[in-house]
C-alpha cells in the first residue's frame, strides 16, 4: 500500500497517516464483529464486508481528494481486517473441539501462502491505472460474488443469522 499510495503523488509525509488510518479501520471493526454476526449468517456477512471494500475503492477510485482516500481507506481496513475471524469462525464452524486446532493451522498455513502469493500477482497490477486498488476491487469483488452464491447453496435463499 505504501507503493501504491507513492505513485498516486500522496506526499511522504500523509503516507503514514493513510497507513495508520487502514490499521485503525481494522481495529475499529473488531469488536462489530461478533455483534453483527448475530444477525447474518457468515458467509453472507463475508460477502458484505467484501462489498463494503469494493464501495470504498470504488469511492477512492471515484475522487482524488486526500481526505475520501483517508475515509475509503479506513473502511478498506474495516472490510478487510473483518473477513480472517469470520473466515476462521467458519472454516470451524461444526467441527468436534479435538479437530479446531488442526484446522486453524491449515487456515494459517493457506493465509502464509496467500500472503507470499498476493503481492506477487498485485504487482502485475501495479503499471496500471488504479493499481493497487484495481487488485484489491478485484479479488474483493470475486470473494463478495463467490460467498454470495456460497450462502445462496448452504441456504437455498439468503437469510440473516445461522
Amino acid at each position: 500500500m505504501p507503493v501504491e499510495l507513492s505513485q498516486r503523488h500522496i506526499p511522504t509525509s500523509d503516507i503514514g497517516t493513510l497507513m495508520a488510518l487502514i490499521i485503525l479501520g481494522g481495529m475499529a471493526v473488531q469488536p462489530m464483529v461478533p455483534w453483527v454476526s448475530k444477525f447474518f449468517g457468515r458467509t453472507l456477512l463475508m460477502a458484505m464486508f467484501c462489498l463494503m471494500g469494493v464501495g470504498a475503492l470504488a469511492l477512492a477510485a471515484s475522487d482524488a481528494r486526500l481526505s475520501v482516500l483517508a475515509v475509503s481507506l479506513f473502511v478498506i481496513g474495516m472490510a478487510t481486517f473483518a473477513l480472517y475471524p469470520i473466515a476462521i469462525n467458519l472454516g470451524c464452524d461444526k467441527l468436534e473441539a479435538n479437530h479446531i486446532v488442526s484446522a486453524t493451522q491449515v487456515m494459517l498455513f493457506s493465509y502464509s501462502v496467500g500472503s507470499v502469493i498476493g503481492p506477487m500477482v498485485a504487482d502485475l497490477f501495479m503499471a496500471g491505472e488504479h493499481g493497487l486498488m484495481e487488485y484489491l476491487f478485484l479479488t474483493l469483488m470475486a470473494t463478495c460474488v463467490y460467498m454470495l452464491f456460497a450462502s445462496i447453496k448452504n441456504k437455498g435463499h439468503i437469510v440473516a443469522g445461522e
